[in-house]
């Protein structure tokens, strides 16, 4: 209790050092939104994201509590910027909601990750917003792309792998030598569980869940995955290449006849 309090006292303590003496001043438009506040026609909305001048610094608030563990540290730095939100947000707030009943605006949606608010709202309003003293930018609220992956290539083994496998450079490895392909290691995972189904990760089992399965919980005697993040860890360290793409780093092809017994936990 007195820990919460005190990250709490602090997060205040820190928002309004940061607030002493700041001058207000006008924001202004990006000018992407700028241009595009040109093209649209009377009466037409956009969603845009206003950034408000009163901003958290997460590094401050950690520097004030050097002797604070690591989970305290995180508390603190999002109870300041909860803190900042909530002090600085109102004023603006009642004045979105206000342009929402007039028409103005259709969505006003606050976020404390960063101190502002998405808003869809008419070009008169933006460029009003853009005026208010608390404002630090108007800009336009756009889907930001996932960036595009590199296709699997085959590396110097022969062998196509993904652009993870290829980023790590195990490719190069399997290359230097046929025998560098993990078998014989026991490679064990500690995560939500392993999928024993999956086409590149069943040949890869020992076997014997006796001793290479272990379901704290009790509630599984075999391999299960009740999420799915286990399986995918397991197959970035030891999956196969079924699909015709290496997806672990241990997916190098094992000269046929090197093993001459059954798997033996997920086995290389």
């Amino acid at each position: 209790m007195k820990t919460k309090l005190f990250l709490s006292t602090l997060a205040v303590a820190v928002i309004i050092g940061l607030m002493v003496g700041a001058q207000p001043q006008a924001g202004r438009l990006h000018p992407t939104l700028e241009a595009r506040l040109q093209q649209l026609s009377a009466g037409e909305k956009i969603g845009v994201i206003v950034e408000l001048n009163e901003q958290a610094r997460p590094y401050e608030v950690v520097s004030r509590v050097p002797a604070a563990s690591r989970s305290e540290r995180a508390r603190a730095v999002v109870n300041a910027l909860r803190t900042t939100a909530e002090i600085s947000q109102e004023p603006l707030k009642a004045f979105l909601l206000e342009k929402q009943k007039s028409g103005a605006a259709e969505r006003v949606i606050p976020f404390w990750i960063f101190n502002g608010f998405a808003v869809t709202a008419t070009e008169p309003l933006i460029r009003e917003l853009a005026t208010r003293p608390e404002v630090r930018e108007v800009r336009l609220d756009v889907r930001i792309p996932l960036p595009s992956l590199p296709p699997a290539t085959a590396g110097e083994s022969g062998l196509s792998a993904e652009w993870n496998i290829e980023t790590i450079r195990a490719p190069e490895v399997w290359a230097l030598d046929p025998a560098y392909n993990g078998q014989g290691t026991v490679v064990g995972s500690f995560d939500s569980g392993v999928d024993l189904n999956h086409p590149d990760l069943s040949s890869r089992y020992r076997g014997n869940h006796q001793i290479s399965w272990f379901d704290p919980y009790g509630e599984h005697a075999t391999p299960y995955d009740f999420h799915g993040h286990g399986t995918h860890t397991t197959g970035s360290a030891v999956g196969g290449n079924a699909s015709g793409s290496a997806i672990g780093v241990m997916s190098a092809p094992i000269p046929r006849g090197a093993r001459k017994n059954p798997p033996t936990s997920i086995e290389r």
